[in-house]
């Protein structure tokens, strides 16, 4: 894994955005769940290079607690952790997921910035958006927004 070095002192004083993870968790199989939970672990990396911290929901969800409480549970608890962030990033894929689509469709409403991934993590990932009429990457709303 990549370290990427950064000035913790530095990042308290900008004033560190959370930006919340969206995309398919629940699938058919535990593969392709564990498959979701890498993802979003990597869209949270890209997002975490780029000096905010990732809020990952699928690792905690997913990786530690599923099947212990029921999904109802989960779905009201992530969404209440979205909306205490700055901004949203949809994952790939994020339209054929209940939750992502539910959780894009808040932080429209509350008029939170979304971002998506669109092109491939392992190249070179641009974080964009367009919703709303608003056009940036990632970086430059954080730069402006720190």
């Amino acid at each position: 894994m990549e370290v990427v070095p950064h000035d913790l002192a530095e990042r308290k004083r900008a004033g560190v955005k959370l930006i919340y993870i969206a995309g398919p968790l629940f699938a058919a199989d535990d593969w392709q769940i564990r498959q979701n939970i890498h993802r979003a672990a990597q869209v949270g990396f890209e997002v975490a290079k780029r000096g905010a911290c990732p809020v990952i929901p699928h690792t905690n969800t997913g990786a530690v607690f599923m099947g212990t409480l029921t999904h109802e549970f989960w779905y009201d608890a992530t969404m209440e952790l979205m909306r205490r962030c700055d901004a949203i990033v949809m994952e790939p894929g994020w339209e054929k997921s209940k939750g992502a689509a539910a959780e894009a469709a808040e932080a429209s409403d509350r008029g939170m910035p979304i971002f998506a991934v669109y092109e491939d993590l392992i190249e070179a990932p641009t974080i964009a958006t367009v919703w709303k009429g608003m056009r940036c990457t990632l970086e430059i709303w954080l730069k402006e927004n720190s």
